[in-house]
Formats: C-alpha cells, sequence, structure tokens
C-alpha cells in the first residue's frame, strides 16, 4: 500500500516506521531526529539488524515473492472496490430503466399516443408496444 514498485521508492504518505525500512545513514537519522519514539524504533531495528536470524530470516526469492503476493492482494482489492463502484452505477442505470417503463405505462393507461410517449420518455415505440 506504502510501496511504488516502478519507482522503487515508498510513497510519502507511508508511516514513518515503514520509511525506515528503505533509508540508511544520514537519510535515517534525519527521519528520525527529535522523534523520541522513532529514536528507539531506530535503535530496535539496528540491534534487530546485526542478528544473524534476521538476516537470513527470507531468501531474496522468498521476499520478492511476498512483495509479488502483496501486490496481487493489492490488485485484487482494488479491483473489488472499482466491481462495486460499477455495480452501483449499473444498479442505478436499472433504477432509471424501470422508472421510465413505469412512467410510460401510466401515460399509456391515460390513454396517451405512442408518439406522445415516446417523445417525453426516449423510449422507442416498439418498447412502448410491448408494455
Amino acid at each position: 500500500m506504502f510501496y511504488n514498485e516502478s519507482t522503487k521508492e515508498f510513497k510519502k504518505d507511508a508511516p514513518k516506521h515503514l520509511l525506515m525500512l528503505d533509508l540508511g545513514g544520514k537519510e535515517l537519522e534525519k527521519l528520525c531526529k527529535g522523534d523520541s519514539i522513532m529514536e528507539k524504533f531506530k535503535e530496535n531495528v539496528d540491534k534487530l539488524n546485526e542478528k544473524e536470524t534476521v538476516i537470513n530470516f527470507l531468501t531474496e526469492e522468498e521476499e520478492e515473492e511476498l512483495k509479488r503476493l502483496s501486490f496481487i492482494k493489492e490488485g485484487k482489492d482494488e479491483g473489488i472496490e472499482v466491481g462495486k463502484e460499477i455495480g452501483k452505477e449499473i444498479g442505478k442505470e436499472a433504477g432509471r430503466k424501470e422508472k421510465e417503463l413505469d412512467l410510460a405505462k401510466k401515460m399509456l393507461e391515460k390513454n396517451m399516443s405512442l408518439k406522445d410517449v415516446s417523445e417525453i420518455t426516449g423510449l422507442p415505440i416498439d418498447t412502448l408496444k410491448t408494455l
């Protein structure tokens, strides 16, 4: 969510503790300076990064696979959201069509001509004949 794969950078709105993962040296010092929580966090991260078990926790291939799966999940989540929005629009359109047909039925029940009903509702005369 916070990493831009194409630029290989964290996005600006990423939480500071995530930004730390991509920074080193002076950049990291600058990010943490003046923030006691971030300074403590950096200190702990530095200690962890010195441990052999952390250094060898994931192979490069495993790390790449985790990233790939993360991007797939993000894509699926975005697709679901887009699908929901499209579904809402389809539902609105179906509702509008239903209202147009109901209005046309009422107009025809009042013995209005097919031509007049078609002009007012925008529905084709063939559709009105089936009502």
